[in-house]
């Protein structure tokens, strides 16, 4: 997931969390629907950088919050598409207070035999 920092206002700092599992309800087959898969997340949340360096977790966005934001979508129910779920997280995202700028890919490793992973990757912009 590549954002060029440069197009963002500054300065930002990243967030990142990878290849996070989780075994969820995604997809428009009648299979899918009934079981569930694993669905892999990749998120880059850019947050305003504070103005001081650092000192405790109050001082930066801790990712925890993010993984919980993926975890409550997920346990809310099924989603059709990816694309869905993916906005949902998305906007969940954008409403932590330092996040201006999130991308989140969400991937089916399992869901054509030939290829590791498909699936979609958004980014959105605090308006």
């Amino acid at each position: 997931m590549i954002v060029d920092p440069l197009l963002l206002e500054s300065p930002l700092d990243k967030i990142v969390m990878r290849d996070y599992l989780l075994e969820g309800s995604v997809g428009i087959l009648d299979k899918e629907k009934i079981t569930k898969q694993p669905l892999l997340f990749n998120v880059s949340a850019y947050v305003t950088r504070a103005e001081r360096s650092p000192k405790s977790i109050k001082d930066v966005l801790d990712y925890r919050r993010i993984k919980e934001i993926i975890d409550q979508a997920v346990l809310r129910g099924h989603h059709d598409l990816q694309e869905e779920l993916a906005e949902e997280i998305a906007k969940e995202i954008l409403n932590l207070e330092p996040v201006q700028v999130v991308s989140l890919r969400v991937e089916k490793p399992q869901a054509i035999t030939e290829a590791s992973a498909v699936g979609v990757e958004i980014v959105r912009r605090k308006k």
